[in-house]
């Protein structure tokens, strides 16, 4: 395969990965590289190369993934060593025994793992919309929401672990009380037990993430995108997890609707408050909708008001 066609690969695969969310890829990424240049690319700690050379594969120590473009095989090397244990590990599993083996044999990376952070439900995703042909666009969006739900989970695991997370900047359920709006923020599970076994899936892969730039990177983009956020106050996308994920009695809803309709206004609004999915298309529907039939009404009762003010009917007919 042409060293061209390898780097624009790589560079793909960079934009892919980050879902257009994270920062920091193309830093480690070397586009192509070869054998003269090993020593250089095994001193930085993780990186995406692109190589021609048949004597990468036979080196299955120099790298933990190995994607063959010409044959579309995948490789995981057998050289990758167990994750080591870490403070956020240890604090998880000792909160919640009951899942510790979960983390343990996760973090082995054995194949007969259970699979609990979906990734193979999210993958045969991609593959399904890849053999439909659904374009680029689609897949990308795929790849975004991942990463950023990967984000939403990270958040709640220094919640749960530390007490806090850097990942989340927002007013807290005490601000939200007192000023009459709903609490509650960040991703919604069905249950604890599901946010427990998807939190011990990926533990790993968190505390991996935590010590990269990637990280501290998007920190930085949370404080600079939350200046110009409306509606600082509520978490929208929590209140419309909740709907979508759990099974709410008719008060709850009614708690998260009432909300929506008083606060959300403006198209920036909507925007924040419906993400561009097309299982949400239905939804600003049947809400704008319910909005025009309020507002009709009220002022249908106004114009009523004012006619029986000037001695008219809502008939047409003048009262003598």
């Amino acid at each position: 395969m042409p060293s061209g066609e390898v780097a624009e690969a790589v560079l793909a695969a960079c934009a892919l990965a980050s879902g257009g969310v994270l920062r920091g890829f193309t830093r480690h990424a070397f586009p192509y590289t070869d054998l003269t240049k090993i020593d250089d690319l095994l001193n930085v700690p993780g990186f995406i190369a692109g190589v021609t050379n048949p004597t990468f594969e036979l080196h299955p120590e120099w790298w933990d993934v190995l994607c063959d473009l010409s044959t579309g095989r995948i490789k995981i090397s057998a050289k990758i060593e167990p994750a080591a244990a870490t403070e956020g590990m240890v604090y998880f599993q000792q909160q919640n025994p009951a899942y510790a083996p979960l983390v343990s044999v996760h973090s082995s990376g054995s194949s007969s793992t259970p699979d609990l952070t979906n990734d193979t439900l999210f993958v045969n995703d991609i593959l399904k919309s890849i053999n439909a042909r659904h374009g680029e666009r689609v897949i990308r969006a795929k790849w975004r929401d991942w990463v950023t739900k990967f984000t939403r989970i990270a958040a709640a695991f220094e919640e749960t672990v530390y007490g806090a997370s850097a990942l989340y900047i927002g007013s807290d359920d005490l601000e939200n009380v007192a000023a009459g709006l709903p609490t509650g923020h960040g991703y919604v599970w069905v249950d604890d037990v599901a946010k427990l076994r998807e939190l011990a899936g990926n533990v790993t892969r968190i505390e991996g993430w935590r010590n990269t730039r990637s990280y501290y990177s998007f920190i930085q983009d949370l404080a600079q995108l939350y200046t110009v956020r409306p509606l600082k106050g509520l978490d929208l996308h929590h209140m419309h997890d909740r709907l979508r994920t759990q099974r709410l009695s008719h008060l709850q809803s009614k708690d998260i609707y009432i909300p929506f309709a008083k606060h959300v206004h403006s198209y920036d609004e909507i925007c924040l408050c419906f993400p561009s999915r097309p299982t949400l298309v239905e939804v600003p529907q049947s809400v704008r909708e319910a909005r025009l039939s309020a507002h009709t009404q009220e002022m249908e009762a106004e114009m009523r008001s004012k006619l029986e003010k000037e001695g008219i009917v809502p008939e047409g007919r003048r009262i003598s």
